[in-house]
């Protein structure tokens, strides 16, 4: 479901999101975009260890990671980060800086897999 035809069909928001995040190895699962619902979508990327999940809901972006092993056991992902290492960070910010959200799961994966993820 990764092909750059289906993606030329979507809002910008969405399609930057993807090619953001293709770039680190993840690959679109899912996207369920809600045109009458203001442009609300959810849209589930999958790489290797884990799995990111963004929801925007009437104009609030939400992050959540799951474990491959637990495909479908979401966690918001600020309160992992804010638990695991006392960060608080802004989705709208790490939807534009992938490098960024990557390198801190990636550094604090330890952490993160012990919160049940």
């Amino acid at each position: 479901m990764n092909s750059n035809t289906q993606f030329k069909k979507m809002e910008p928001e969405v399609e930057m999101l993807f090619a953001n995040f293709s770039k680190y190895g993840f690959n679109i699962i899912s996207a369920f975009l809600h045109y009458e619902s203001f442009g609300d979508f959810e849209i589930i990327l999958e790489s290797k260890l884990y799995r990111l999940r963004f929801i925007k809901d009437k104009g609030q972006l939400f992050i959540d990671i799951a474990s491959m092993t637990k495909k479908n056991e979401w966690q918001n992902i600020f309160d992992i980060f804010n638990k695991c290492i006392g960060l608080n960070l802004d989705p709208v910010y790490l939807c534009n800086h992938p490098d960024e959200l990557i390198e801190i799961v990636s550094k604090n994966f330890g952490s993160i897999k012990q919160e049940n993820i």
